[in-house]
């Protein structure tokens, strides 16, 4: 190949990545602004004509996974196979085998329920398991990466691919890189904790890293999950408000905070809670829609149905459908 030659191929192929970045980039902002179906039309259109598009096949398997009816096949299958395709594009991307084993360990998990499913579970936990090392092989302080990686290590029997000796070095790597995530790793490490544990766990980061807004976050979910009384909801109101004065981005607290106001009977404030964390103006749509379902639950217990249905209508247009996975917020919302 001459110079001119390898020049025009350079050239094409970057020109080729950056279309690719604006086409992904286009498509999640439409799905921030809850126009996730015009997302995707555009992702399967575009992805149709420039099969060689990284960005955009993982925006599209991250709409897939959001979308997906249920976190089992077929539910799964076509953000599993976008998510393969973006890694064949580009397989040095930690992100992506992020994605991949995240989206392995949902499926493993569902047919784990599943009698008729049971002999593919072995090779969907394994799946997990390579694509979460190798994302730490290409970059070791992917913190969510190890934490998932030691959560299989530590939870799944041998013939899945557990290892208690590999769980135990997952953890030792988590505790020497990050306070805060190993943190919660000692409160997922087996046997199961109890939530004064937990806690415990949360108070004692944080009086080390009193400036760590994600640990403040977590101890306020912690407590506003599993308190039955006002003062544990006060508490997780207090880490919550610090949690967000530290780091704007950490309002997910405040949703937290509305449900468990709401679990106990306190409509008054799980109304606040929910009212404060849209005012925080949570990116997605998605996330919003969250606040507003708890909204309409308030109002359905205080018997004003009207208004319980234009709050569940507005959820409903911001968010149509789709389970709920338990990932972080920016894995879920982050730009491409």
């Amino acid at each position: 190949m001459n110079k001119t030659v390898r020049f025009i191929t350079c050239t094409c192929l970057c020109t080729v990545a950056w279309a690719g970045e604006d086409v992904a980039r286009e498509a999640w902002q439409l799905r921030m602004n809850g126009r996730i179906d015009e997302a995707k039309t555009l992702l399967v259109r575009h992805v149709a004509k420039h099969p060689e598009d990284g960005p955009s096949r993982f925006e599209l398997a991250r709409i897939e996974f959001l979308t997906a009816s249920e976190p089992r096949p077929p539910g799964m299958k076509a953000s599993q196979e976008a998510i393969e395709a973006a890694l064949k594009i580009d397989p040095d991307n930690a992100q992506y085998h992020f994605w991949a084993g995240t989206i392995a360990l949902y499926q493993g998990i569902a047919k784990a329920h599943k009698a008729t499913a049971i002999l593919g579970l072995s090779g969907q936990m394994k799946r997990a398991i390579r694509h979460y090392g190798k994302a730490l092989a290409i970059n070791p302080d992917y913190h969510e990466a190890r934490l998932a990686l030691f959560g299989c290590y530590d939870r799944l029997p041998w013939a899945l691919g557990g290892s208690r000796k590999k769980a135990k070095a997952e953890l030792a790597a988590i505790l020497e890189r990050d306070p805060v995530y190993g943190a919660e790793a000692k409160c997922q490490k087996r046997p199961r904790k109890t939530n004064e544990t937990k806690v415990a766990i949360w108070e004692t980061c944080i009086r080390a890293n009193p400036r760590r807004a994600d640990a403040h976050a977590r101890l306020a979910m912690l407590l506003a999950r599993t308190t039955a009384d006002m003062e544990g909801l006060t508490r997780a109101a207090e880490h919550a408000h610090r949690a967000y004065a530290l780091d704007p981005r950490e309002t997910y607290p405040f949703l937290v905070l509305a449900r468990g106001y709401h679990r106990t009977g306190n409509l008054d404030k799980a109304e606040q809670a929910a009212r404060l964390y849209l005012d925080c103006h949570p990116l997605a749509a998605q996330a919003r829609a969250w606040g507003f379902e708890v909204l309409a639950r308030v109002a359905e217990e205080r018997g004003d149905t009207e208004q319980a249905e234009e709050y569940a209508r507005k959820a409903g247009r911001l968010h149509p459908g789709g389970f709920r996975p338990k990932l972080p917020m920016n894995e879920l919302f982050g730009a491409p």
